[in-house]
């Protein structure tokens, strides 16, 4: 425990020097989510965390739907699958060393998984036009983010979020997701001079055989949410450079965090 906390009280005095800090969407929320704060402190500090496989078959499946627009006659059949799939790998490679380390050390059983979930993208993205932007870097304050895809639909704009998961997401794992949209939509807002007009953003699950697509009509909601992270994140850095580290208390949930093994709470 005490190299850990050394570790933060050291970053802690970096970050009184840092004139900026840029937190993305997802982290700002699970920081206002977590309970004993430790994805606060792995987000502020390079302490390693854990890798899993599916974290990895995530990344590499992500790149491939990225990629997908970026390559010619690509179809649903095996070759266009492996060649799409062999693509993404290099990009992992090229682009984020520890997580390639990993992937050689699990390759088999990592590359079988992304097969599954980039086969059922590629039947997917068949049947819809091809994106007006897509990974669309936005940032505002000390919040950034990357939104999947926009389109333009009747002069209204459509955001997609990509996930890639095994199952149906649990309701307290779709509820981060959704504020996840109202995240970027917030973004979209902030750094607009006009307004926009936004349709009901939604979340398209890759699955292994299948796919599902979930429309959020309440949206607003989890942008007022979203926004009221944003503040409560701001008033934890402020404290935190006063020398005030933010308190949690243990939950059930923490069995499940990939930051357990960093959280000066539990060790």
């Amino acid at each position: 425990m005490r190299d850990i906390n050394e570790e933060i009280a050291r970053h802690i005095k970096k970050l009184k020097k840092k004139k900026q800090i840029k937190l993305g969407v997802t982290n700002i929320i699970r920081i206002s989510e977590c309970p004993l704060k430790a994805i606060f402190y792995s987000s502020l500090c390079p302490i390693e965390m854990p890798t899993t496989k599916a974290f990895v078959s995530g990344i590499i499946s992500h790149y491939a739907y990225e990629l997908y627009y970026d390559l010619d006659n690509i179809g649903t059949d095996n070759d266009s699958i492996e060649y799409v799939l062999k693509q993404a790998t290099e990009r992992l490679r090229n682009e984020r060393t520890a997580e390639y380390t990993y992937f050689e050390s699990k390759k088999d059983e990592i590359i079988a998984s992304s097969y599954g979930y980039i086969r059922t993208f590629l039947k997917w993205a068949q049947y819809q036009p091809r994106p007006y932007r897509r990974e669309l870097y936005i940032t505002h304050g000390l919040v950034e983010g990357i939104i999947d895809r926009i389109d333009m639909i009747n002069d209204k704009i459509l955001i997609t979020d990509y996930k890639t998961t095994s199952s149906t997401p649990k309701k307290d794992t779709l509820e981060t997701y959704k504020t996840q949209l109202g995240g970027y939509i917030w973004l979209m807002r902030k750094t607009t001079n006009k307004p926009l007009e936004m349709l009901p953003p939604r979340i398209v699950i890759f699955k292994k055989a299948s796919w599902e697509t979930i429309t959020i009509h309440d949206f607003e909601d989890y942008v007022e949410d979203f926004e009221g992270m944003v503040y409560y994140v701001a008033r934890m850095l402020l404290k935190l450079t006063k020398g005030k580290l933010p308190k949690g208390k243990p939950s059930d949930k923490c069995y499940y965090c990939l930051a357990r093994n960093i959280c000066p709470y539990r060790l």
